[in-house]
């Protein structure tokens, strides 16, 4: 029996081009979900920050501080837009069932980051620009909110798991 190596080496090159191809491609899926990854983490970042510094705001005397009105609508600003902009990472789910009226970023069920986001949005807003004793009492809502959104946030980045294929890696 004769062996037709053209053949032989025409179906070796093509295994080969496909798992090449398959593995490239594997690649390219894994860094844009890091990319992505990234974006959510410098979004969640901010995120973070602005509800760190609602949380200390709650510890401020506005009496002593005369720009305590225009740092709380500030933080309601900040919030505000990073809420709209997390809707890029995070969309509503069951659009489909809830809120057919509204334009569709807002249709349905908010994730629970958002929502923790529009709950410090709420607490920030609740602030009282001219008695701070009541805004201590705000000061542990807002830590929970805090908490709410970086669980929501680690969970879908899952850093636990990166850690291992790191480990694998290495």
């Amino acid at each position: 029996m004769k062996v037709d190596y053209k053949f032989v080496f025409a179906v070796i090159a093509g295994v080969w081009t496909a798992i090449t191809f398959l593995i490239g491609r594997r690649s390219e899926d894994v860094k844009t979900l890091r990319e992505y990854n990234n974006e959510l983490r410098k979004w969640a970042d901010i995120v973070v920050e602005q509800m760190t510094m609602a949380r200390l705001l709650c510890d401020v005397d506005p009496e002593r501080d005369n720009e305590f009105y225009n740092k709380r609508q500030s933080l309601l600003i900040q919030l505000s837009s990073l809420a709209d902009r997390g809707r890029f990472f995070l969309p509503n789910k069951g659009t489909d069932k809830n809120g057919k009226h509204k334009p569709s970023a807002y249709r349905g069920f908010r994730s629970e980051a958002i929502d923790s986001i529009v709950s410090c949005y709420d607490l920030v807003r609740g602030l009282d620009y001219i008695d701070y004793r009541k805004n201590k009492e705000m000061s542990k809502s807002i830590v929970d909110t805090k908490r709410a959104f970086v669980s929501a946030i680690q969970d879908r980045l899952d850093p636990g798991k990166f850690e291992k294929e790191v480990r694998k890696t290495y």
